[in-house]
């Protein structure tokens, strides 16, 4: 009913025989805000992949935040990227990666430059229902490692703070407290800070010449 409204047209048919127009639709309100359609758009991809009934919660009591996950699952099951930005990322301390002098012993490099994959469970909350939908990979993909002001390790944007997630069909829906982390050596801090300015001058000389012509 939501696009029962102008300028669709309305068409009718013969028992046999092709579609015809038959009139137009008055133009009128939607029945829905289109915000509330594509929460319920999302739903009903959700319920596709679940066997648990998925009910229409009181829509006054869901927050924008709410209808936002269930949005962006939706859009991960239907094999979308869905990008995002990020602060920081720590560790449980029994997870904490080892620091330090010992190099046999270390895990991450402070100096290093990173591209960090962790693997989570894809959770929405519907309601009064919890739905576990699958795995998802979240990258997060310019990471430096810092101590911070207690002398734990911190993983913190770069270059940028762009991360993206996409399904995991492959994967074991991990706990949501046990996330698996994987790190991908790209080069050193000095490296990339030397290559993003480089980058960037580049691009200053070539609008340059690009207003002289």
């Amino acid at each position: 009913m939501q696009d029962v409204a102008s300028p669709n047209t309305l068409q009718i048919a013969h028992p046999i025989g092709p579609f015809v127009d038959y009139r137009d639709i008055p133009s009128r309100e939607p029945v829905f805000p289109e915000a509330v359609m594509n929460y319920l758009r999302a739903l009903s991809i959700i319920q596709g992949v679940t066997t648990t009934p998925v009910l229409i919660p009181d829509l006054s009591e869901v927050t924008p935040a709410e209808a936002m996950v269930v949005i962006d699952a939706a859009k991960l099951l239907a094999g979308q990227t869905v990008f995002s930005q990020w602060h920081e990322a720590r560790f449980l301390s029994e997870a904490t990666p080892a620091v330090g002098p010992d190099l046999s012993a270390r895990q991450v490099d402070l100096d290093s430059h990173y591209e960090i994959r962790i693997v989570e469970p894809l959770i929405v909350k519907v309601g009064d229902a919890e739905l576990t939908l699958g795995a998802v990979q979240r990258r997060l993909l310019s990471v430096k490692y810092e101590l911070d002001e207690e002398g734990t390790i911190v993983a913190r944007p770069l270059l940028h703070d762009t991360a993206y997630r996409v399904l995991a069909p492959g994967e074991p829906v991990p706990d949501r407290n046990f996330k698996p982390v994987g790190a991908r050596v790209l080069g050193t801090i000095a490296q990339a800070i030397a290559e993003q300015q480089r980058a960037g001058d580049e691009n200053e000389e070539q609008q340059t010449d690009e207003n002289a012509g």
